[in-house]
């Protein structure tokens, strides 16, 4: 009986504490496509994922991602409050990598990004506090 409560206040809690267009939606694993680069000779706007590239980020439903950028792992909290994304608690692996350059935009993106933005339930951008796309995914 006891097993029964804990489940109902488990899905209790899952289902108020995401609200509508929020964190149901960002579930599952989302292919990276473009990103911001951080370096001053990358192009203006977003850099194009090297073809064949599996970077990813999934969205777990207890709050952490994991991020797959071809080479190294890194896993990370993340908070939604309807359009407002947050992460927290950042770490990767540090295996030397072919692409650094996409790995060190992936690992300081994270902490920069504040909001999301799905379109067609296929296309998730993250942006910064000004709304600027830091990354664009889809799933």
């Amino acid at each position: 009986m006891k097993l029964v409560y804990l489940i109902i206040l488990s899905l209790s809690i899952m289902l108020f504490s995401c609200d509508k267009h929020s964190c149901f939606e960002l579930y599952g694993k989302w292919r990276i496509i473009e990103y911001k680069c951080i370096a001053t000779s990358c192009p203006i706007g977003l850099s194009q994922v090297a073809d064949g590239g599996d970077y990813s980020l999934e969205f777990g439903n207890q709050g952490i991602i994991t991020c797959n950028t071809g080479c190294n792992l890194g896993s990370s909290r993340y908070t939604v409050n309807g359009s407002k994304l947050t992460f927290s608690e950042t770490t990767f692996t540090e295996k030397a990598c072919e692409d650094i350059l996409m790995e060190e935009s992936v690992k300081h993106i994270l902490p920069v990004i504040k909001a999301f933005e799905i379109k067609n339930d296929s296309v998730l951008f993250l942006k910064d506090a000004d709304s600027h796309i830091l990354m664009k995914l889809t799933k």
